[in-house]
């Protein structure tokens, strides 16, 4: 047997990671891996009473299911029971709810939104947890695909990806009171995962706008609810994703690849102070408006990384104590955990990072579809088909019997057409041959 001594020695790079577990405790640590394991995506909620919980989605039980349970004050060593909210993957109304891709958020009154597929588009579902059942639902004309609902602190407004038939991926907001549909962006840019800061000016995504050269990299943006503009919140070659706001409203953590695996990073808000770098224009395709081209700003923004999986850590959020949960891959299970001292953790990272602007003048240009045209003939062969026939007969107490048909044929381009008429008014066989061609 491979003693746990063998990893250092093999692998020197992962070894820096074994300590990990010192800056979390285990939430829920008896998922085991099965031939699919278990995927979770999960949102603090603070509308019971005694303690806040945490809501997620998971397929534990073979059905994906969405979950709540109490986040504990120490570490635990069993499981506590676990309660089902809304149970998927039964009826047409829950088909899937996206595990992979979307999150879902519960609003400070215990309403939870979140996004299940239900027939041939997605729908967005408000459901209340006190009183256990959906109280609203919202299917989109335009957008059929939907990720990632978000509350306004205001309990009113609900920010969300849609999928457009065209393949565009942009940012919507939708009054749930009202029922009226804004669609924030409208670009070839991949948006994804918006939130909302707690005053209510800006929303914080991940997309691949980044103004670089670089393809399918994605950075941190924040989009001012009052002006329209996009700024630079991260920026360079490397994923982040998931955004998040600290109760405060003072620091942003979201998950990067900078450094290899997924892991957590935080950086206090920079949005206050940062120049902004685009503007969102629903009117162009391409996202750019008839103000000057985007200028990043020089400034350079430190971030430091709170957690250190080989196996990447998933979806923060945080709670008002200034913990932050997430999704962990370990030992083969996925697990939610918890990390204490947050702040704390930030000032004395070792892992300090600084993303740099890079100023340029020139907006990306997608370079055109190139293509030849050969012409070549063929020699056409005349086909034909039936287009017309009819007949009729008449009988008359004078005249006698007499009688008609009618046979048209034409070619598929209609450059031969034959119409046969034949009729009998005569009293013998040698009258009454008629044809035509045109």
């Amino acid at each position: 047997m491979i003693s746990r001594k063998w990893s250092p020695a093999r692998l020197p790079k992962a070894a820096s990671t074994q300590n990990r577990l010192i800056i979390s405790k285990t939430v829920n640590s008896m998922w085991h891996l099965f031939r699919i394991g278990p995927v979770t995506q999960i949102f603090i909620t603070c509308q019971f009473p005694t303690n806040q919980h945490v809501a997620f989605v998971s397929n534990r039980s073979g059905y994906s299911n969405i979950y709540h349970m109490p986040i504990p004050d120490k570490p635990i060593k069993e499981e506590k029971e676990i309660e089902i909210l809304v149970k998927g993957e039964r009826t047409a109304d829950f088909e899937s709810f996206h595990i992979l891709n979307s999150k879902l958020d519960i609003n400070s009154k215990g309403e939870l939104a979140f996004i299940s597929k239900s027939g041939n588009s997605d729908v967005l579902y408000i459901y209340d947890s006190e009183k256990k059942e959906i109280i609203r639902d919202f299917k989109f004309k335009d957008a059929i695909t939907l990720f990632s609902p978000s509350w306004a602190p205001d309990n009113r407004q609900i920010a969300f990806t849609g999928i457009d038939f065209a393949g565009k991926n942009d940012l919507y907001r939708i009054d749930i009171f009202t029922g009226d549909v804004e669609r924030l962006t409208n670009d070839f840019y991949d948006d994804r995962d918006p939130v909302w800061d707690h005053e209510r000016n800006f929303l914080y995504f991940s997309s691949d706008r980044s103004f670089i050269d670089y393809s399918n990299y994605y950075n941190i943006f924040a989009y001012d609810l009052n002006s329209g503009e996009i700024i630079y919140i991260t920026y360079g070659k490397q994923n982040d994703y998931t955004p998040a706001i600290s109760p405060d409203n003072k620091y942003i953590t979201f998950t990067s690849d900078r450094d290899g695996a997924l892991n957590i990073w935080i950086a206090e808000n920079p949005v206050q102070i940062k120049t902004p770098s685009l503007t969102a224009n629903i009117q162009n395709l391409n996202g750019f408006s008839k103000h000057p081209h985007f200028f990043p700003s020089n400034d350079q923004m430190q971030l430091r990384k709170i957690t250190n999986f080989t196996t990447g850590a998933h979806d923060p959020e945080w709670t008002n104590n200034n913990q932050i949960v997430f999704t962990a891959f370990e030992k083969f299970s996925f697990h939610l955990q918890v990390l204490d001292n947050v702040i704390d953790k930030f000032d004395s990272s070792k892992t300090l990072v600084c993303d740099s602007m890079e100023i340029k003048t020139d907006p990306h240009e997608f370079s055109k579809i190139v293509a030849q045209s050969v012409v070549s003939t063929v020699r056409y062969k005349p086909k034909f088909n039936l287009d017309v026939a009819q007949s009729a007969i008449t009988q008359d107490p004078v005249f006698g019997t007499s009688g008609g048909a009618q046979i048209g044929i034409s070619d598929m381009l209609g450059n031969y057409q034959y119409h046969f008429l034949v009729f009998n008014n005569a009293q013998t066989l040698k009258d009454g041959m008629v044809v035509s061609r045109r």
